[in-house]
């Protein structure tokens, strides 16, 4: 079975490193404040994190579920890890939306 397998392994370990990472990096790209020109950089900060981290990264969670074979501790946390990635995003992109289109 895949999860059994060593790379298996590396794999579910690189996934949960790459979730700290996304929630990292989210939480630094939160902290961006607008420097002029209408803060078109930190827009260009969410497009790039979501293309270059988040989905590949939430693309590999779920490989990772799809290929896991019984419920051991390393597959449920990666299918926590998903859902946690997943709402992540959501509440960013609401949070988003409302600030963007309140005014």
């Amino acid at each position: 079975m895949f999860h059994s397998s060593r790379l298996g392994k590396v794999l579910h370990f690189a996934y949960v490193a790459l979730v700290a990472l996304v929630a990292a990096t989210a939480f630094h790209a939160w902290q961006l404040r607008c420097e002029g020109f209408g803060c078109m950089g930190i827009g260009v900060v969410w497009i790039s994190w979501v293309v270059a981290i988040f989905t590949p990264t939430l693309v590999l969670g779920i490989f990772l579920a799809a290929k896991s074979g019984p419920r051991d501790w390393l597959s449920a946390l990666t299918r926590y890890l998903i859902w946690a990635q997943i709402t992540l995003g959501v509440a960013l992109f609401i949070y988003w939306a409302v600030a963007k289109f309140h005014h």
